[in-house]
């Protein structure tokens, strides 16, 4: 569990939630190959450990204790993440990896 102050991008740069995380337990290489989208069996994500995640973004303000929203995803070692789920309360958005494309290692100087 992890919790901070983020500012998440709204608001012209005003807006500031107090954020709690989890961070679920590490989910071994293989256990979800049955359930990649193509894009992440292309990419052989499933050969890489992962861990599911959930952050609620909560107003500073009113102390309530239901979330504004709340994003789960599961993140993959490389740092792709995936599984996306965006709950607004009265509606959710679900990502789906359609595509991915690994950036080439530039040479450090």
């Amino acid at each position: 569990m992890f919790q901070a102050r983020i500012y998440d991008g709204s608001e012209k740069g005003r807006k500031v939630y107090e954020t709690t995380a989890f961070i679920g337990s590490k989910v071994k290489p293989g256990s979800d190959t049955g359930k990649l989208e193509p894009a992440a069996k292309e990419k052989e994500l499933g050969a890489l450990p992962s861990w599911p995640v959930s952050i609620g973004y909560f107003e500073p303000t009113t102390g309530d204790l239901t979330p504004s929203y709340q994003i789960d995803f599961r993140l993959y070692e490389n740092g792709v993440s995936r599984e996306l789920l965006i709950d607004y309360g009265d509606f959710s958005i679900h990502g789906t990896l359609t595509s991915l494309e690994y950036l080439k290692e530039k040479e450090c100087k």
